[in-house]
């Protein structure tokens, strides 16, 4: 079965190619109703962005495994809920003149250490 994860961008066709089966992926929005019924069956939020990861979320999905955060900062992630939960947060600090230079390498990298977590945990 594919990993299910919530991202708050749609990843480029590419990106969706690389990831073939292994995974699926549902867009955030903000309406908690429409996500409501594949909520617990996330396994991973991958974010772009600086969109609020609380504990009252994150009990939303009973199943989460992995927080990934491609960009700089985390402060819109509560990492003492987070931790409290057992849920690592992952951060993907991206080069961005390297990533204008190497997209598909750098977002390459980032899924693959983003599910080398999940398979961890």
């Amino acid at each position: 079965m594919a990993y299910q994860v919530l991202s708050n961008v749609l990843p480029s066709g590419e990106v969706l190619d690389m990831l073939g089966q292994d995974c699926q992926v549902h867009v955030w929005t903000p309406d908690h109703a429409r996500l409501a019924p594949i909520l617990p069956s996330i396994e991973g939020i991958w974010l772009y962005g600086h969109l609020r990861v609380d504990g009252p979320f994150m009990d939303m999905l009973p199943t989460l495994r992995v927080i990934s955060n491609t960009g700089v900062g985390v402060d819109h992630i509560d990492l003492q809920a987070a931790r409290e939960r057992g849920i690592p947060v992952c951060v993907f600090d991206l080069d961005w003149m390297d990533s204008r230079v190497r997209p598909v390498e750098s977002v390459r990298e980032t899924i693959e250490q983003f599910f080398s977590v999940v398979m961890e945990h």
